[in-house]
């Protein structure tokens, strides 16, 4: 349900407008600056879920924008999105360096906080009227570097315990993780479209398609090794590089078909 539609009403408060419609998250306090249509649908409400829906992975949509969609109204009465992306890769640095040394639980927690930032941002761009090209490509470069940084950190501090294996399991990991992200960017600009790896990947929305997914599955892989030790985070890490190189054979098979004009 829209904002301003239906059964819901928006009100104002001394500094912003409250959504009280019976929305994902219940109650909105928009800043006063945040784009309007002529309906009264303002900040980051169903224009976000609408746009993010078909492209974000199941783990993103689930969890990650639930609490996004709390977060990013007060971010964005202080802060521009590009701020809030510069938040985020330090988020994503302060994750990595935990891993590296040892701190595997607040490691796994920073992990988490940076997924809820990458969602942030766009969400605080829009609530403010402030979406650039430049703020898209930061916050692409920003998910990229972090990912690389989490995976080689992980991958270091495993090898440390468990020898060689884990970075050789580590770098295939690494190779197919960007080769999935360059492949949906790659797929963007070749068909004019988002990837719909919610439709066209079903099996491997949870374990592997997205960053959201490969991002909980390491976040699983350092709450298994903080308790049960590295062995257990070695064989996910194994799983993990396994699944993603299923997953680029099944996604060139899915390309290749609409290339040929097939349905997905």
């Amino acid at each position: 349900m829209r904002p301003g539609e239906g059964h819901g009403r928006t009100v104002r408060c001394a500094s912003a407008t409250w959504d009280t419609s019976a929305t994902r998250t219940s109650r909105r306090c928009w800043p006063r600056s945040a784009p309007c249509s002529a309906k009264g649908d303002c900040g980051v409400g169903s224009e976000v879920e609408d746009a993010k829906a078909a492209v974000d992975g199941a783990y993103c949509h689930t969890v990650q924008r639930r609490l996004s969609g709390l977060l990013s109204p007060l971010l964005a009465r202080r802060f521009g999105p590009n701020t809030v992306t510069t938040f985020d890769l330090l988020t994503g640095i302060a994750a990595a360096a935990c891993i590296l040394t040892g701190q595997l639980l607040a490691g796994a927690l920073l992990v988490q906080v940076f997924g809820v930032l990458s969602c942030c941002d766009g969400e605080v761009a829009r609530i403010r009227g402030k979406q650039s090209a430049i703020g898209d490509f930061y916050d692409t470069m920003t998910d990229r570097i972090v990912e690389t940084l989490l995976i080689i950190a992980f991958a270091v501090r495993l090898s440390s315990s468990v020898g060689q294996e884990a970075l050789r399991a580590g770098l295939l990991a690494l190779a197919g993780a960007l080769l999935l992200a360059v492949s949906s960017e790659k797929f963007h600009s070749a068909f004019g479209t988002r990837y719909p790896k919610k439709h066209a990947e079903k099996p491997f929305i949870w374990i592997s398609a997205g960053s959201d997914a490969r991002l909980l599955v390491l976040t699983i892989a350092l709450v298994l090794w903080a308790g049960w030790g590295p062995e257990p985070a070695l064989a996910v890490l194994w799983a993990e590089t396994a699944a993603i190189g299923l997953n680029l054979l099944v996604r060139g098979y899915r390309v290749t078909s609409m290339a040929r004009g097939d349905q997905l």
